[in-house]
């Protein structure tokens, strides 16, 4: 998809990476340029994309994506979650109404943890086709991911409940993914870890979300012990089913210059890795 920068009143403020809002075929959409540091161009825009596809496998609820450009510059275009009228009421501003003392202005908080978020989300509803689901039971299901995908940026504005005019709320899709599959490797670190397992497997524990105080494995079952069994039964299912394959043909449609063969290999592996970390996770839980 090519864009155009109109200069829109409404650019989007939230986060570090610049970004603005677009209309295309009726909707509007978000577009966010990929960032910079001395070895080129981050990976954010096709990490974006194969989680995305990968939430799809998972059957979550998940912000459709595809792969833009701006003026020659790489990123991602992102379909807003919610309808014209109604509006996205994010995780700070949910922890802040749930939470006493929460800052809602205050990234990086003490209170931000798996147990304040399942308080914030009682009594609110998933999403169709989960509407028998609890917020939270489907919202276990996006930490799940995030522990298999290696990402590292669920912090709380990048999720939330959508509101219709009404004032009734349910659980959004799951968006903003970019920081995750290895993203951000070097290119040199990318050759390491293909070749030596050992060395992969130490890399993926390291992981962590930078607003968490546990990692991403320990985060997920965590929330899996905070949710109803056939939720819980159904999201492991869903882990245990995941084809690696289709996610493999996903890569082979993005052009060879946004993600090389060596990068697709590694985030595979990634993926491969941490459902094995997670399956034992939830056994052990």
């Amino acid at each position: 998809m090519d864009v155009e920068n109109h200069g829109d009143s409404t650019d989007e403020q939230m986060g570090s990476k610049k970004k603005f809002w677009f209309s295309s075929d009726e909707s509007r959409w978000l577009f966010k340029y990929v960032r910079l540091n001395d070895c080129g161009e981050l990976g954010e825009d096709w990490a974006e994309c194969l989680v995305h596809v990968v939430a799809r496998l998972l059957d979550l609820p998940s912000a459709c994506v595809c792969l833009a450009k701006e003026g020659g510059r790489r990123g991602v275009a992102i379909k807003r979650v919610h309808g014209a009228e109604e509006q996205l009421v994010h995780g700070n501003e949910l922890l802040a109404e749930g939470v006493e003392g929460y800052d809602k202005a205050e990234a990086r908080n003490q209170l931000y943890t798996v147990e304040n978020i399942h308080r914030s989300l009682q009594g609110f509803p998933a999403p169709e086709p989960y509407s028998c689901w609890s917020a939270f039971d489907l919202f276990a299901g996006y930490l799940m991911m995030d522990a298999l995908v290696a990402a590292c940026d669920r912090h709380h504005e990048n999720w939330g409940l959508i509101q219709d005019g009404s004032g009734r709320r349910w659980l959004a899709p799951t968006f903003d993914h970019g920081n995750a599959l290895g993203f951000a490797v070097r290119m040199e670190d990318v050759t390491r870890l293909l070749k030596d397992e050992a060395e992969l497997v130490k890399w993926v524990r390291k992981g962590r979300n930078r607003y968490f105080r546990a990692r991403p494995v320990e985060v997920a079952a965590e929330a899996f012990r905070l949710i109803a069994q056939k939720p819980r039964e159904y999201l492991e299912g869903r882990l245990h089913d995941l084809d690696t394959g289709d996610v493999a043909v996903a890569t082979r449609g993005m052009p060879e210059e946004v993600l090389s063969e060596e990068r697709a290999r590694l985030a595979i592996k990634i993926i491969e890795t941490n459902r094995r970390r997670l399956s034992d996770a939830f056994s052990d839980g």
